[in-house]
């Protein structure tokens, strides 16, 4: 005879999706992190895994410290320490540039853990991957000298011109869905939204195209105020209209003029915030958002920190 389950067991099983008729509960999606590489290793680049969920109130004035140890660290190739660094899929790639007839090149799986290195010769390719790429080129106020391009990397690879105007960015711009839109930073303080321009009109139809809508988004509270950056500012997208801004500053101890050229450290500031539309229909920065600061050694004067969200 068949022992009776206690209620207990049963509530337990229908929380877990195991009683009859049930389907059990799909399993979370794997959180993503930030991934930041660096420049403070002597020897080369350290490559960081960052719980941007955990990052405190943009109140706290406090540093905080970069996860120990570093989940991959990179030595310098021989006699240079250019770095190219890029992310596909779950990879993160690191690409010192050409010296002589051939390069490094490093692949860093986040998912797995797995790391492959090898050298390359040139000018040989990556495979294909399936996605649309959009590029300005040139500078504003050059006329035809400059315009925006698009390529389809699972075709032919050839570039389309699509008009003689730039994208609104400064660096690079990311697709949204949530806001159906391009995100990027336009000017000291500002995001800039843009729509995504169609991709079905011709290349002679590009000579008279307009450029696509976009407009400014204030976001100057998001920003470092009382000390200029030192090694540029950039945008990571992490999903569902939220954002991280990674800026490089000059640390407040130090004299951004008198001290720049003896400067081997500085502050990263990662601050995360969402976009938003008002009750007006307006594209709005939050107004609160969660920043973490890092004081950082900086070892190569050329490079810039490189944030990935994956």
């Amino acid at each position: 005879m068949g022992k009776r389950r206690s209620r207990s067991e049963s509530d337990a099983d229908h929380r877990s999706g195991a009683c009859a008729g049930g389907e059990a509960k799909r399993p979370r999606p794997e959180q993503k992190h930030l991934y930041l590489a660096l420049d403070d290793w002597e020897k080369g680049y350290n490559l960081y895994k960052v719980d941007v969920h955990a990052i405190g109130s943009a109140d706290t004035e406090a540093e905080s410290q970069l996860p120990e140890p570093p989940v991959l660290q990179l030595e310098a190739a021989k006699g240079a320490r250019d770095v190219l660094f890029a992310a596909v899929g779950t990879d993160i790639l690191a690409l010192w540039q050409p010296r002589y007839e051939t390069t490094r090149t490093a692949v860093y799986d986040t998912a797995t853990g797995r790391l492959d290195a090898a050298g390359l010769r040139h000018p040989r390719a990556l495979q294909p991957m399936r996605f649309v790429v959009a590029s300005s080129a040139g500078a504003r106020g050059l006329g035809k000298h400059h315009g925006t391009f698009s390529s389809s990397l699972d075709d032919d690879n050839e570039w389309t011109r699509r008009g003689d105007w730039l994208l609104p960015f400064h660096g690079q711009g990311h697709y949204d869905a949530k806001l159906r839109a391009w995100v990027g930073l336009h000017s000291p303080g500002h995001v800039c939204t843009c729509e995504v321009p169609s991709t079905t009109f011709s290349s002679v139809a590009a000579a008279t195209s307009q450029p696509p809508a976009w407009q400014l988004v204030n976001a100057e509270h998001l920003f470092q105020e009382d000390h200029p950056e030192r090694g540029g500012t950039s945008l990571v997208s992490t999903g569902d209209a939220e954002f991280c801004i990674v800026e490089s500053v000059t640390p407040k101890w130090m004299d951004p003029v008198w001290d720049r050229d003896e400067i081997d450290e500085y502050v990263l500031r990662v601050t995360r915030f969402r976009l938003k539309h008002d009750r007006h229909g307006q594209l709005r920065a939050s107004s609160r958002c969660r920043r973490a600061s890092y004081r950082v050694r900086k070892h190569d004067s050329v490079f810039a920190p490189q944030a990935f969200w994956m």
